[in-house]
């Protein structure tokens, strides 16, 4: 497995469909909620938090968005 196949807690990374298509953000004014697209300015950027290291098998992990427009939830 090369180092680029081993997830550690703290990694960002994109979420790409088989399409090729990226989530991205939508701001729709007050509301804003991610859709597939292939807009590179706009892909949504995912942290993996939760835990120290590399991920393994088994492990439970949380996924938090690194967006601004978010806020706290």
């Amino acid at each position: 497995m090369s180092d680029q196949d081993v997830v550690k807690f703290d990694d960002n990374f994109y979420l790409k469909h088989e399409s090729g298509k990226y989530w991205i953000a939508v701001d729709q004014g007050r509301y804003n909620w991610p859709k597939l697209g292939q807009e590179k300015k706009k892909v949504v950027k995912l942290k993996l938090v939760g835990g120290n290291g590399e991920v393994q098998s088994n492990t439970r992990i949380k996924i938090t968005t690194t967006e601004s427009a978010i806020g706290n939830i």
